[in-house]
């Protein structure tokens, strides 16, 4: 409000903003004497925790007191912080008024009127009358600090556009883009999704330019920091098929701001005359020259679902129908919403009319496919427990493409899912490495820590897949131990559930020192810092490293008895309001699992001597050894590290643990009357200085556990879930010497149900004596015939066959609370 203004325009100040705004220090001031003398008030909407805006925030306070405060702006900061105490602080380092943090709702009214979708944002508007002057005050402050060009009135379309382009090498003048249509492409190297999508859209125009002539042309507007990196981009452009016109980087700001474009990559295309006919043209990439110049149908693809915010809009919930069916439904509804949209008659009047057309009826009952997006770590017992699952929605008609490296695509595909390369968490790439570690070793970011940098790297190019798609997705399923499921699923807007294969998230609790050094690895901390300025996710606001948990649904393949809530005070503090749901093991003898995903071909084709077995086991009980398939593995020439400390084993690699078992293992049972049969995994030097195996021992590289299980009477395990499960299924107790990770606290609830003996220290309580001992006890027939140890695993395989089951599982993943499994909350 100006000198002398309105009655009306001090009321209207208060409507948007309320009667009081705060001071720096806390003094409240009255909404309607602070705008007297101001041409324009700047909405600030911000953030402590936001690294872009801790970056902005100097640069407008020193903007604002040196040159635009005296010029008529006023600022009021609109806060995103997480608490009060946060946005007091934040607030004491602005010159400038704040909305009362309690004024919550007021907030968000604010964020929803001016489409806030992220932060920073600065909103300039009129003092005098409210109206919006420009949404990227952000870009005019940052290209204009003096304020020359205040309030910064966006120019006309042709003041924007200028007289002069770059075509190649060369400058034309406007003469090259006179009565054409034009795609603005919005775009930046540095930005990844950009670099994602320059291939497609080149790839499309070059196959419309040849059918549509000189009726139009692109021109790239570059976002990028510096010209020489814009031109740099500009030759990738050309070179990838996109032979476009270019804005010069000394105009690069003025389309940005006439069209207040908020992100990046953003495709628009507009008429000769500056009309924008189509706000979301990175949809266009499989449009056809045909249908030119791309109006916006009067039936949308929620895919797309931008022009919701701008018009009355009616969803018609069709991704369930069968192509042909959505088909006919559309057909149906097309002409009526013609006539709305040229009439423009009433919502309700249509929605009435539509609801009655032939065809629209009866689609409930067609609703029938969805799709069904799986990102999964690659471990055998990560992967084999949502092979079901899988395998289960393939049969009720959900498309399913499932993400994981090759090594399990043929179990994958066995299912009847599609399977698409995902790469391992585990290792940097060259590219990876130069961007989040800089001038530091690979060796610097190593597991779990290494799943961040990696998620950050390939989001764009899996985010960009997956907005392709058709079916588009309706759902994600990932391992927690990956962050980029969830944010994907946040990106793309739909409901995400993770897929837990162990007994719950106490078991990978680690000590609050260890995740937070995690944190604050260096490479961890640009990664998170990329994600959350492309995706608007803050990965450990409810999570830490390997624990990205879903907060929409989380399934444990447990039952009741073994479910490990919540442990750590960091779990308790990050995920308390995370909900969890027993599921039950997923196994089923139907679906083909993977015996070890790093074994060779010869190695998984290997038979057991299954008559040897069957023989010895007229006479003697079977002792099945195993310590699963990481150690062998990803660890074998590794530490454990601070996932083992727990139970003193940090200091081990899988090779030597394994080696311990086996030589412990070789001591103890040499002279029993047993046969032992020990996976000894895919390594060659798995018994490299040991002693001959005993004549009683079969030793194989790979093992089929679930078939060999059935002939056991002892199982040695590292007490991975899967294992677990597999032999209470069974009835069959265990030992268990566990390695790391959930392995320890598995081995402790187990023998406080008295159906395993647990090695929990095993580098101290391990010896020869010791486990021969405690097979021996297992053999025992203990009183009137019956073992306490089998006893006690029979309860628990019977408690465990009442939790859900793959058919319950799936409903649960599909339709989230609406089934009746039980539900544990995240504490």
């Amino acid at each position: 409000m100006g000198s002398g203004a309105s009655a009306e325009a001090k009321s209207s100040a208060i409507q948007l903003l309320g009667e009081k705004l705060l001071k720096p220090g806390g003094e409240t001031v009255d909404t309607a004497t602070v705008f007297e003398g101001k041409k324009a008030v700047g909405l600030y909407f911000s953030a402590h925790w936001c690294p872009p805006c801790r970056g902005f925030t100097p640069k407008l306070a020193e903007a604002y007191k040196s040159h635009l405060m005296v010029k008529g702006l006023e600022v009021v900061f609109v806060s995103s912080d997480n608490t009060e105490d946060e946005f007091k602080a934040y607030h004491g380092e602005m010159p400038w008024l704040a909305l009362p943090y309690g004024e919550r709702t007021k907030k968000a009214d604010l964020s929803k009127k001016f489409k806030v979708s992220g932060i920073p944002t600065f909103v300039i508007l009129n003092v005098e009358n409210g109206s919006v002057i420009t949404t990227e005050g952000r870009s005019a402050v940052m290209s204009d600090p003096e304020g020359k060009k205040f309030p910064w009135i966006p120019p006309t379309f042709q003041e924007a556009l200028g007289d002069k382009f770059l075509d190649g090498d060369e400058t034309v003048d406007k003469k090259k883009i006179e009565g054409k249509t034009l795609g603005l492409y919005f775009s930046a190297h540095w930005c990844p999704p950009c670099r994602a999508f320059t291939p497609v859209l080149a790839k499309w125009y070059a196959g419309i330019k040849s059918e549509l002539g000189d009726k139009f042309e692109i021109i790239f507007c570059s976002g990028d920091r510096d010209e020489g990196s814009m031109k740099e981009y500009y030759k990738e452009h050309r070179a990838a098929g996109g032979s476009w016109l270019a804005m010069p980087f000394d105009r690069k700001d003025d389309l940005d701001s006439l069209f207040e474009i908020q992100g990046i990559p953003t495709f628009l295309i507009v008429s000769p005359e500056g009309k924008v006919i189509n706000k979301n043209g990175r949809s266009l990439t499989s449009a056809p020259a045909s249908e030119f110049p791309w109006h916006p149908p009067v039936i949308a693809s929620m895919e797309e679902p931008e022009g919701i915010n701008e018009t009355p809009s009616m969803c018609l919930m069709l991704e369930s129908c069968e192509p042909a069916l959505q088909k006919k439904i559309i057909d149906a509804v097309t002409p009526i919403a013609e006539k709305y949209v040229k009439s423009g008659e009433s919502l309700q009047a249509f929605g009435s009319e539509a609801a009655g057309a032939q065809g629209f009826a009866g689609a409930a009952a067609g609703m029938t496919e969805r799709h069904v997006v799986f990102i999964m770590m690659p471990s055998t017992g990560h992967v084999n427990p949502s092979l079901p699952i899988v395998a289960e929605l393939a049969s009720r008609g959900v498309v399913v493409t499932y993400y994981v490296h090759e090594q399990f695509r043929k179990v994958v595909e066995a299912t009847g899912a599609t399977w698409r390369p995902m790469q391992r968490p585990h290792d940097l790439t060259e590219e990876q490495a130069a961007r989040y570690l800089g001038d530091l070793p690979k060796s610097s970011c190593i597991f779990p820590a290494s799943t961040v940098p990696v998620a950050a790297g390939i989001l764009p190019s899996l985010t960009n897949e997956l907005e392709m798609m058709h079916p588009r997705p309706s759902l994600i399923a990932y391992d927690p131990f990956l962050p980029q499921g969830l944010v994907a699923a946040r990106y793309l807007k739909i409901p995400s559930v993770s897929l837990l294969s162990y007994t719950g998230p106490g078991v990978v609790s680690t000590r609050a020192e260890v995740s937070l050094q995690w944190e604050k690895n260096p490479a961890v901390q640009r990664a998170v810092r990329e994600i959350k300025d492309l995706y608007d996710v803050d990965i450990f606001a409810q999570g830490a490293v390997g624990e990205f948990y879903s907060p929409d649904r989380n399934t444990v393949t447990t039952f009741q008895r073994l479910f490990a809530p919540p442990l750590s005070s960091l779990q308790k503090e990050r995920m308390s309001e995370i909900p969890f749901r027993c599921i039950g093991p997923m196994v089923s003898s139907k679906v083909e699992r993977i015996s070890h995903a790093w074994a060779s071909a010869e190695q998984l084709d290997k038979e057991l001597p299954w008559q040897t077995i069957n023989e010895a086991r007229k006479s003697k009980p079977i002792v099945y050894l195993s310590m699963g398939t990481v150690a062998t593995s990803s660890f074998w020439a590794r530490k454990f590290g601070p996932t083992a400390r727990s139970n003193g084993l940090e200091d081990f690699s899988g090779k030597e643990f394994v080696q311990l078992v086996l030589k412990t293992a070789f001591e103890a049972f040499q002279d029993e009357d047993v046969l032992v049969v020990a996976a000894i995994g895919p390594q060659a030097d798995a018994l490299e200085n040991l002693p001959p195996p005993p004549k009683n021992f079969i030793l194989q590289e790979v093992v089929p556990q679930l078939q060999l299980l059935q002939m056991c009477d002892v199982f040695i395990t590292h007490g991975g879930a899967n294992s677990v499960h597999e032999a209470l299924g069974l009835g069959l107790p265990l030992i268990v010497v566990p390695l790391f990770g959930d392995q320890p606290l598995n081995a402790d609830a187990l023998s406080n149900t008295g159906a395993a003996i647990s090695f929990r220290f095993p580098n101290e309580t391990l010896s020869p004596a010791a486990l021969r001992s405690a097979v021996r006890q297992m053999l025992e027939p203990g009183e009137n015939g019956e073992n306490s140890f089998r006893l006690a695993a029979r309860e628990l395989s019977r408690q465990m066959a009442q939790t859900g089951g793959v058919a319950e599982a799936t409903d649960y993943i599909l339709l989230g609370d609406e089934t009746s499994s039980p539900k544990f909350g995240g504490a």
